[in-house]
């Protein structure tokens, strides 16, 4: 790494604290990001890189952090991340000062349903095309393994989203 640099990776957060979705797709999802996490851990470890654990951060699932996709933090979100990546900078010796917090407006609910409508529909609708085909797979195929108690290393990591 170059002198005065550092990198920072931030590990995914828990989205089934935040979706309201079935709860076989809630298994397939934390079973997905935890082994996503687990990867960014040993390259965090290995490379001395700076790993920023979002399920750690209280109140990281207070919806008002998140953006209306549920998916992305919302402008208190990055507030909250500013403030975590200054604290690990500063383990590191870093002579930093707290992040500026702004005063965030909070979307009207006729914002957020322009923006669901114009943004979130369309991408739903483009995405519903290989991700919930997907989606249905994984869902069967967590619904037999709790049929048929097989164990987690029995079954294929194959999903038809990466597998082509």
């Amino acid at each position: 790494m170059s002198r005065g640099s550092e990198v920072i990776m931030v590990e995914l957060h828990d989205p089934n604290a935040l979706l309201r979705i079935p709860k076989l797709l809630k298994r397939v999802l934390r079973r997905r990001v935890e082994a996503v996490n687990e990867v960014y851990a040993k390259i965090a470890e290995e490379l001395d890189i700076l790993l920023i654990k979002t399920r750690e951060i209280p109140n990281v699932h207070d919806l008002r952090n998140w953006h209306i996709d549920r998916m992305h933090p919302g402008p208190k979100g990055h507030q909250l991340l500013a403030r975590e990546m200054v604290e690990k900078l500063r383990s590191r010796g870093w002579d930093l000062q707290d992040p500026e917090v702004m005063e965030i407006q909070k979307s009207s609910k006729t914002a957020q349903i322009k923006w669901l409508l114009a943004n979130g529909l369309p991408w739903f609708m483009k995405r519903s095309v290989d991700l919930l085909p997907a989606a249905i797979f994984l869902m069967v195929v967590e619904a037999l393994k709790i049929l048929f108690s097989i164990p987690q290393s029995r079954i294929s990591t194959y999903s038809p989203v990466t597998e082509k």
